[in-house]
């Protein structure tokens, strides 16, 4: 999945979480200069990134980067 697909997911659940880009940062410790290159598709996030942020919005990894999970391949 494209940089840019994944920052429009992360987006999206921190915006169901009700959260901003600041209390994102806040909550999972990555700052918020970054977490908008992610979100803007500037920049990859790496997993231990996803992780935290997948956390931080009550979302799984697989949510946020589009990756099937091995109930949808079944």
């Amino acid at each position: 999945m494209a940089t840019a697909d994944v920052g429009t997911l992360i987006e999206r659940a921190n915006l169901a979480a009700g959260l901003g880009q600041r209390a994102l940062a806040d909550a999972t410790g990555i700052s918020q200069s970054t977490l908008s290159r992610i979100i803007g598709g500037e920049r990859r996030a790496k997993l231990p990134e996803v992780v935290a942020i997948a956390w931080a919005t009550g979302q799984t990894v697989a949510q946020l980067t589009g990756a099937g999970t091995a109930a949808d391949s079944v």
